[in-house]
């Protein structure tokens, strides 16, 4: 019986794999158009300014520009799977796209996993404590203040935050870069700071980009957390009218049990796609945050190939968020699928 709800699991997560292969292709369609749009010539978006002639006209073959419109459509799928995403020449000009997305993206991610993982599990509580105290004073006060935080944009909170900060004399916390002058940087192992600081054993290291990371991650946790919150006290609200779970409290189960083990495990799953749903909520929210914190992170870069016009990390950038926006509604899904056997079947 194991090995059949393990084989029904793994059918489950193939079809969820399958499922993004049409989502992928669908961004794809949708970036060639828009490239196709922007006015100018997307060769020259591509090159480096110095370097124009014979590598102009080497570009607009591989972009096969010089044929029909399906040819150049497979041409450009196949140079945006393969990451061959041209040069930026705003940004840091003559230096490749895929070297600026891969040297700032995992500071991005880093910062929104944490401030995710961080804003679920304070969520779910207060949810969960919403849920079990229905009407009562703790109720309303977790109500009031998930209604208040949900009316405001997330940028505005992000702007909020950080005026607060910078406008008073609190100044407990820094409000610039991620990392203290002085500071150097640990061996690059997996790109990721916060575990290369520890695989390196450099703790100070990791204390000191803690430290500056804490008003981005507090306003990425608030802005998610009230939505983790809300789901969380409303799926457990339904669970407990229940009639199974009404089954278990006259036949005198713990309350505390029926919560947790009954109750808490049945409202996860909407709770999960709520988390998963809610990072390209952080990811957009994080280029302001960026922006005004000089957190040298992927939104930043976003905010200045604007600024620039540089369409080359333009066009790679969104390519890269609809990327991992896919990748995490398949999380999600296989999450779903795990926590809820009777969803594989499906």
């Amino acid at each position: 019986m194991r090995k059949k709800g393990q084989i029904n699991l793994l059918n489950y997560i193939l079809r969820r794999v399958l499922v993004a292969v049409p989502a992928l292709l669908g961004l794809v369609t949708i970036i060639f158009f828009l490239s196709r749009a922007i006015p100018g010539d997307p060769v020259l978006y591509r090159v480096p300014t110095k370097a124009l002639g014979t590598l102009y006209e080497i570009e607009r073959k591989k972009l096969g520009l010089d044929q029909p419109i399906f040819i150049q459509y497979l041409k450009f799928m196949w140079v945006m799977f393969t990451g061959d995403w041209g040069f930026s020449l705003g940004v840091q000009p003559d230096i490749d796209v895929w070297t600026l997305l891969w040297l700032r993206l995992p500071r991005t991610l880093e910062v929104v996993t944490i401030s995710m993982l961080i804003a679920a599990l304070l969520g779910i509580k207060a949810g969960k404590i919403a849920a079990t105290n229905r009407n009562s004073f703790k109720d309303v006060i977790i109500r009031f203040i998930i209604y208040t935080a949900m009316a405001v944009p997330g940028f505005v909170v992000a702007t909020f935050i950080i005026t607060f900060f910078e406008s008073t004399r609190i100044k407990i916390f820094p409000f610039y870069s991620y990392k203290s002058i002085g500071i150097g940087d640990p061996p690059t192992i997996t790109y990721i700071r916060t575990i290369d600081c520890i695989l390196s054993g450099n703790f100070i290291m990791l204390f000191d980009y803690l430290y500056h990371l804490f008003i981005p991650i507090c306003t990425m946790v608030i802005i998610q957390l009230v939505i983790i919150a809300r789901q969380t006290r409303s799926s457990m609200i339904g669970i407990l009218q229940m009639d199974y779970i009404r089954t278990a409290i006259a036949k005198g189960v713990n309350l505390k049990t029926i919560y947790k083990k009954h109750a808490l495990k049945n409202a996860i799953p909407p709770v999960i796609t709520k988390i998963m749903i809610g990072f390209p909520t952080l990811l957009g929210t994080m280029i302001p945050v960026e922006v005004a914190l000089e957190l040298k992170g992927l939104g930043q870069y976003f905010a200045m190939a604007m600024f620039y016009l540089d369409y080359s990390v333009i066009i790679a950038m969104i390519f890269a968020y609809g990327v991992i926006v896919i990748i995490f509604n398949l999380i999600a899904d296989i999450l779903y699928g795990v926590v809820d056997p009777r969803i594989r079947y499906t």
